[in-house]
């Protein structure tokens, strides 16, 4: 199942990386998959904020850099598990726009609502960023709402209350409107569709 900047690319502009996120079942075979087609285990490190050291491994190639992760994706800062049935239900097929080419295969893609839960729990600038490239889409908000309920803990609650209010940041609005192209961020336009943006994400935290 992709996650991560593809899995946004699928439903949004394309945000090309080397760099692919893929979460499968506990003992799932895909490592020995990944590495039959030319990538080689380099660490079981942590690539990035969102990921614990111990359920994630890294692979590479020359041309890429593939991080599994197996079971869950957890935050390493809130130790908050998203547990990869949830993310996977539901999941929608697509070909994948690559630095290459388009793919030749159609590969599951998480559901908006998982990415929206990842998104939010990762909480960087170009997680929200990510969210706002694909706002567009129909989102089941109080399901996302519901997950994070169930897994509520101050430090949850926390990182949640900084992620709200990284929304007020005009860079981060600036470089969003940006990246889908769409101009003046003095634009009564754009400050309405960044407004109800902001709503939705609000809306979405418990």
């Amino acid at each position: 199942m992709v996650i991560g900047g593809y899995a946004i690319s699928a439903y949004g502009p394309p945000r090309y990386s080397n760099d692919v996120d893929l979460v499968v079942p506990r003992g799932s075979r895909a490592a020995t998959s990944v590495r039959g087609q030319g990538l080689k285990l380099v660490s079981k490190s942590v690539p990035n904020p969102q990921h614990a050291s111990d359920l994630v491994s890294r692979f590479e190639s020359a041309l890429m850099t593939l991080d599994l992760l197996e079971g869950v994706v957890r935050d390493r800062e809130t130790q908050i598990d998203v547990p990869e049935p949830w993310i996977t239900r539901d999941a929608r097929r697509t070909r994948l726009d690559l630095i290459a080419g388009t793919g030749r295969n159609e590969v599951p893609i998480a559901r908006p609502e998982a990415l929206w839960v990842l998104k939010l729990q990762s909480g960087r600038d170009l997680d929200l960023s990510d969210l706002f490239a694909i706002d567009s889409l129909s989102v089941d908000l109080e399901e996302v709402r519901e997950l994070f309920l169930r897994a509520q803990t101050d430090s949850l609650t926390r990182k949640l209350a900084r992620v709200s209010s990284k929304l007020m940041q005009r860079k981060l609005y600036g470089d969003s409107l940006s990246r889908k192209g769409l101009g003046s961020p003095r634009s009564p336009v754009n400050l309405e569709r960044w407004r109800r943006f902001v709503v939705k994400v609000k809306r979405a935290i418990p």
